[in-house]
């Protein structure tokens, strides 16, 4: 059972902490695995960054970004201090993402 499983739940975690590094909670509808991003994931955080974009004041773009940006910005995640973490329903679905921007590597470096 998952760290944040209901201890009287029945149903068994698709992925079980740690041997996967992924989180998972429980609700009584939807179970979500918290993991980091891989490459393979990148066309499902395109797809929902641009549609933040295009929909909600959630980011300080004004336009979607073309793919050459979703890469270049995936070359600067890929360093240990830059992580991007991805959501994904019981399907393996990816339904949202976090990141932490590179300039954030100093300010943590400094107050950690």
């Amino acid at each position: 059972m998952g760290a944040l499983e209901p201890e009287n739940s029945s149903r068994t975690p698709i992925l079980t902490p740690p041997a996967t590094k992924c989180l998972l909670l429980y609700s009584s509808k939807v179970s979500i695995a918290f993991r980091p991003a891989s490459e393979n994931d990148l066309d499902s955080i395109h797809r929902i960054y641009n549609d933040a974009v295009i929909r909600t004041i959630a980011t300080w773009d004004e336009e979607p970004w073309d793919w050459d940006r979703r890469l270049e910005w995936w070359e600067e995640h890929e360093s240990p201090g830059c992580p991007v973490v991805v959501a994904a329903d019981a399907m393996g679905t990816v339904v949202g993402f976090a990141s932490l921007p590179p300039e954030q590597q100093e300010w943590l470096a400094v107050h950690s």
